[in-house]
């Protein structure tokens, strides 16, 4: 028994350190959203466009993009913002659009506002340096971030 928990530990020591070189420098100045991974029926719509096209990994997403999830389906989006990554888990049956995504150079002022219209989001918001503000708003509310992690839910009520 002790031999085994002794392998279970080493092959996490050497797994931890084998990945730890592929995480990627962040440039402070950088602000964007990325998809990080998805399952299922996942969609988006570019602020260009009124057609709905089907998610690949690593999309960037861009202000006025939206992100809408089919039954079953999930969709994991990351944040960078001045350096922090906050991640939103985009649950089943959502539908959540980017309005804003905002770096000031010059202040550093980072600013971030997600319009949830339906479903559930799950985000895990970390706080840039910087002053900053992390906002979702839902048809009935807005709901201000400082860096933690939390659950938003609209439900339609029929």
């Amino acid at each position: 028994m002790k031999k085994l928990f002794l392998i279970l530990i080493g092959l996490f020591l050497i797994t931890n350190f084998i990945f730890a070189g592929e995480e990627k420098k962040i440039d402070k100045d950088a602000y964007f959203a990325q998809v990080e991974s998805f399952l299922g029926d996942v969609l988006i719509r570019k602020s260009d466009s009124k057609d709905w096209v089907a998610v690949v990994k690593d999309m960037q997403l861009n202000e006025g993009d939206v992100i809408k999830t089919g039954v079953g389906a999930t969709a994991q989006i990351k944040i960078i913002s001045a350096g922090a990554v906050s991640v939103m888990k985009v649950k089943e049956k959502a539908e959540v659009k980017i309005s804003l995504l905002y770096f000031d150079k010059r202040s550093q002022k980072v600013r971030t506002e997600l319009d949830l219209a339906i479903g559930e989001v799950l985000i895990k918001a970390k706080r840039p340096l910087k002053p900053s503000s992390f906002e979702v708003k839902t048809p009935t509310s807005i709901v201000g971030v400082r860096g933690t992690v939390f659950s938003v839910n609209v439900i339609e009520i029929i």
